[in-house]
């Protein structure tokens, strides 16, 4: 061979401590040199794997892991010769490792160490992945969980808001107008303030659900107090509906808005709120909030003169104005702010008038024929009572269970016969009287708390009286 089992350089003590302790060179990567004939070079030839096994089973450490005698030896060699199998055994791959980590010691330690702190690092990071990758499925599952019950919570929502809707906006309208609809109209307010005050007090809201929240305490605030036809007697609770929706309003459109559809619910509240005012006695809230008024409809007019919302809005105001001045005594300064304002009422609409633009115009008509009678002019007035007793009873023909139109009729019907009776013509006063007495008793049959039919039913009853004796008839004035 070209090489030694063992390393050789160094000293004695060296030599034989390799001899000793280090493992032999495997046999395998000794190559035996042999020249080449034809070429003249060296080749290596390798040794096969049994004369390796029978070369270091005789240089084995351990002595009973060595061929035991000489004879054993010779005997694997014949065995090896005639390609027979050989006793000895190859090392096994653990043993080995065994005789590695033995004879490195201190540097399997630490490779031990290391390799523990890796894997305890591997599995701690393979437990808290684990453990992660749950917490992340069920928070993910929360979340999907809450996802789902918040729309189903918000289709629920939008399911009571829908219900609330017509409740409030489309139930109350159809019977509002009905004689003996009080006792429903006061569940339909005890619910809806319920309802809505407790939406309110949620904070933050959509701007859509701030705008229905806001007109459902407009809607509440009619039924709870009208001071033009019947409602449920509640000045103060209206008041206090009416503010809490304005203050909704205030927040969704900003002090001053320039939105159509926004300026006429203010315009509408300020009259509203100016007559509820009024009613009870507040003539300095009263003006506030009709100026208020009067200031959101010639803004109205002004950024539009074209709509109708604008025109009729401006009508009414002017006709406020023209009873500022009726009442102050300017009874010419009034009719024409009463013609104004039919003119503006009566251009408000190109299609065919609405109910409220028909019921407007008859009584500005109404308030024009009071302020000739103050004037004097009693043939005028006449003539423009009439135009608004038309008026009415279309409206009266259209709607025959409409409270207010009917109440506003026998007013009429009233004031028509006392003209009718400053001329001398008394038995056609008293034919109107009849009509006035018997459209309000009509209404006090269904509806006894109908406050302006009480009101117009005693009046035309006696001035029924009144007539009968001027007419000689005793007994009938006695039966009034």
């Amino acid at each position: 061979t070209v090489r030694h089992a063992y390393p050789v350089d160094g000293d004695m003590t060296e030599v034989l401590n390799h001899i000793l302790e280090t493992p032999p060179v495997r046999p395998d990567s000794i190559r035996a040199a042999r020249r080449d004939e034809a070429g003249g070079t060296t080749i290596s030839a390798p040794i096969g794997h049994e004369v390796e096994t029978i070369v270091l089973k005789a240089l084995a450490k351990e002595r009973e892991r060595r061929y035991q005698a000489a004879g054993e030896l010779a005997r694997d060699l014949r065995h090896f010769l005639a390609g027979e199998p050989i006793d000895a055994k190859r090392d096994s791959h653990w043993y080995i490792l065994k005789k590695t980590i033995r004879r490195y010691r201190a540097a399997a330690s630490a490779a031990a160490i290391i390799f523990a702190v890796v894997l305890g690092s591997a599995v701690a990071l393979g437990v808290m992945y684990h453990r992660q990758s749950l917490l992340l499925e069920e928070v993910t599952r929360q979340q999907q969980l809450a996802t789902d019950a918040e729309a189903r919570a918000s289709e629920r929502f939008e399911d009571v808001r829908k219900l609330a809707r017509s409740f409030i906006f489309e139930l109350n309208p159809m019977i509002s107008r009905l004689p003996g609809s009080t006792r429903a109209q006061a569940f339909i307010v005890e619910k809806a303030l319920d309802y809505l005050d407790r939406l309110a007090a949620v904070g933050e809201m959509s701007q859509e659900l701030k705008n229905d929240i806001s007109a459902a305490y407009f809607t509440i605030g009619d039924i709870q107090f009208d001071p033009d036809e019947d409602s449920l007697g509640q000045p103060a609770a209206s008041l206090e509906s009416y503010h809490k929706g304005l203050k909704l309003l205030t927040e969704l459109t900003g002090p001053e808005p320039t939105d159509m559809a926004y300026l006429n619910t203010h315009w509408l509240v300020n009259v509203r709120m100016s007559k509820i005012y009024a009613s009870t006695g507040q003539l300095d809230e009263a003006r506030q909030h009709e100026q208020r008024a009067i200031d959101v409809a010639e803004r109205m007019h002004a950024l539009d003169p074209t709509d109708s919302r604008a025109s009729s809005n401006l009508g009414y105001v002017r006709g406020l104005q023209a009873n500022r001045l009726r009442s102050q005594r300017q009874f010419d300064e009034a009719l024409a702010m009463y013609k104004e304002a039919a003119v503006l009422e009566a251009t408000a609409d190109k299609e065919p008038l609405s109910d409220h633009r028909r019921h407007g115009i008859a009584q500005k008509h109404g308030e024009i024929g009071q302020v000739l009678t103050q004037l004097g002019r009693t043939e005028d007035a006449l003539v423009e009572y009439r135009k608004s007793l038309d008026g009415l009873a279309g409206l009266v023909e259209d709607h025959p269970h409409n409270a207010r139109f009917l109440n506003d009729l026998a007013i009429c019907h009233e004031r028509v016969s006392f003209l009718l009776q400053a001329l001398d013509r008394p038995e056609e006063a008293l034919e109107h009287l009849k009509t006035s007495a018997g459209l309000s008793e009509s209404l006090l049959r269904v509806e006894s708390r109908n406050l302006p039919a009480r009101a117009n039913y005693m009046s035309a009853q006696c001035r029924l009286g009144e007539i009968h004796l001027a007419l000689g008839d005793a007994t009938a004035a006695q039966t009034c």
